[in-house]
């Protein structure tokens, strides 16, 4: 049995899986605070349950801090860090940022302002440290994520280093080389010797660098069913990881971790991958529950999408969401934009108050993934869900009415 937890983080990305017992599996560490980090926590109280617990893979899916933030809780912490045998990332982006963030974003200089950026700096630092420790063969860490790009349909998706993992499998759908090397060619060009910080901040804003389009997609496969960890994957992603594969039913996915925290893909050339590319993630095999996970906060980007909800429900998909609105009086213009925009409204809203929420609760908080040895997947959360579930006062972020299973 394998059990995956997407941790209520806020707009971040933070999953623990655990298997055998006592062996675990982390796929990005994004937290909300430096106060609270869920990903942490939970793994020190199984190592203090089993002190044999060994942490298989720590998979980094790209740079954003909401998806590493977390990561100097795990690396600097020792009772955690001995017991990680591999680390899956593109070690030479994490390198060559850290070397830009010395060289640029010193003590003094003013931007690390608030606590999402000091810990991004602070979580670069103790991976660059943890490359420095690999580089003297002292640990067994994987560095280039990447897919080739000239994958052809019979040897692709690429299966990821399995002599650690037993009987469960990962493989890479992306990023590709050449997706990695459009962003790491950028971020290389800004690490001038003698750059200084208006310099860098006003070339990284000039280069739209997509870290987003070379984020990793991995799938993880036990006992014939597939959970997909799509990182902030974007149109760019999906469009060559369809150009790469004979059909989207090789990805097709018993459970997705929703790419971008249900961000839309949106259209080009004509084509709506939105409702593509998600009609080919869930499959057409309506014989058993396809699951989509979302882990979003409320704020100014909107997540997750009205494309997005309306692909997953079409394709009779079941949405679980981290994030949940409670009740309370507040005006018109306190609103969240991202509310406004999906038509969140409590019942009885007159036009000038409205009942709505702030972000401290979760409509299904920690989620839980259960693959049993039979192949049975089993969803459960910490927050209402289900038709009579919610309590009064309480409505899902997603509909402004009961929820309809």
């Amino acid at each position: 049995m394998i059990t995956l937890t997407v941790f209520d983080v806020g707009q971040a990305s933070s999953c623990l899986v655990e298997f055998e017992g006592s062996r675990l599996g982390i796929i990005d560490c994004g937290v909300e605070s430096a106060s609270h980090n869920p990903l942490s926590k939970a793994i020190l109280d199984i190592i203090d349950r089993n002190k044999e617990t060994t942490i298989d893979f720590l998979m980094i899916t790209h740079l954003d801090w909401d998806h590493i933030s977390g990561l100097s809780d795990l690396i600097l912490d020792n009772r955690i860090l001995k017991r990680i045998e591999r680390i899956y990332c593109n070690g030479a982006e994490f390198r060559t940022l850290w070397e830009v963030a010395k060289k640029t974003l010193r003590p003094g200089t003013g931007v690390a302002t608030n606590v999402s950026s000091e810990r991004k700096l602070t979580a670069l630092g103790a991976l660059a440290e943890t490359l420095r420790l690999a580089a003297l063969k002292r640990q067994d860490l994987h560095f280039e994520l990447v897919a080739p790009s000239g994958s052809m349909p019979s040897v692709y998706p690429v299966k990821l280093e399995q002599k650690l993992l037993g009987e469960v499998s990962l493989s890479l759908f992306s990023p590709s080389q050449a997706l990695r090397d459009r962003a790491f060619s950028v971020l290389s060009s800004l690490s001038e010797p003698n750059s200084d910080l208006s310099t860098f901040l006003g070339s990284m804003l000039e280069s739209k660098v997509d870290w987003n389009a070379a984020s990793a997609v991995v799938a993880l496969d036990y006992k014939g069913r597939r959970v997909l960890f799509g990182g902030d994957a974007n149109i760019l992603t999906w469009k060559e990881i369809s150009n790469r594969i004979a059909s989207l039913s090789q990805i097709e996915c018993d459970v997705v971790i929703a790419w971008h925290h249900g961000a839309r893909l949106g259209f080009s050339s004509g084509r709506d991958y939105d409702s593509s590319i998600w009609e080919g993630v869930l499959g057409k095999n309506r014989d058993d529950h396809k699951y989509v996970l979302i882990s979003h906060g409320c704020g100014r980007y909107g997540h997750p999408h009205i494309e997005t909800v309306t692909s997953v429900v079409k394709n009779d998909g079941l949405i679980y969401c981290t994030q949940l609105h409670r009740k309370r009086e507040v005006s018109l213009s306190e609103l969240p934009g991202d509310c406004e925009k999906l038509g969140i409204m409590g019942s009885g809203w007159d036009g000038e108050d409205v009942d709505v929420i702030q972000t401290s609760n979760a409509c299904s908080g920690n989620i839980t993934v259960t693959i049993a040895d039979d192949g049975l997947v089993s969803v459960n959360c910490a927050g209402p869900r289900g038709p009579g579930e919610l309590q009064p006062g309480e409505f899902c972020c997603l509909y402004s009415g009961p929820l309809t299973a």
